[in-house]
């Protein structure tokens, strides 16, 4: 178990590093199998950590791609969510922005179940990317991990841009 979240937080660190994209990505975690290939990760320093996540079942890249540099959006990451806990129950689809017949549709609606990822209780965001702090919030949620009381924020350059739900 330890080794499993060791993996899974060095995965998420290593997603959080990776440079937000300038165009349009193809989805990170639908319509490949694990035994993909990816043609773009050779020589890529993340691609040990893509192949063994991959092989997991956890992520799963498009066409034969992965698009390594390339930002997640919040329905990959629900999806990334989804598939590492393997949440099964659904909630509602109470969201405007979110279609029913969208790949990310159900891992979002697993994780608002969970109570990882909530909205703003009239929209999801799905198409958006994810944002450090966000992501932060659904690792913490998913982790169970509580908040902590002091102000370790202000230890940091730009603490004081980290919003108030997120702190």
């Amino acid at each position: 178990m330890k080794r499993t979240l060791s993996l899974f937080l060095a995965f998420v660190m290593v997603l959080s590093m990776i440079a937000p994209a300038a165009t349009a990505v193809a989805p990170l975690v639908v319509a490949s199998t694990s035994s993909d290939v990816y043609r773009d990760v050779d020589g890529h320093w993340a691609k040990t950590a893509i192949e063994t996540w991959s092989d997991h079942g956890v992520i799963k890249g498009y066409n034969g791609q992965f698009s390594p540099n390339n930002s997640i959006t919040r329905g990959e990451m629900a999806q990334i969510i989804a598939n590492l806990l393997k949440l099964s129950a659904r909630a509602e689809n109470s969201f405007a922005d979110l279609d029913n017949n969208v790949w990310y549709t159900d891992a979002l609606l697993k994780c608002a179940a969970a109570g990882i990822m909530i909205g703003d209780s009239a929209n999801m965001r799905p198409t958006d990317t994810i944002t450090r702090q966000e992501a932060m919030l659904v690792l913490a949620r998913s982790l169970s991990i509580q908040p902590m009381v002091a102000d370790v924020l202000s230890d940091y350059e730009d603490g004081a841009e980290v919003a108030p739900w997120a702190s």
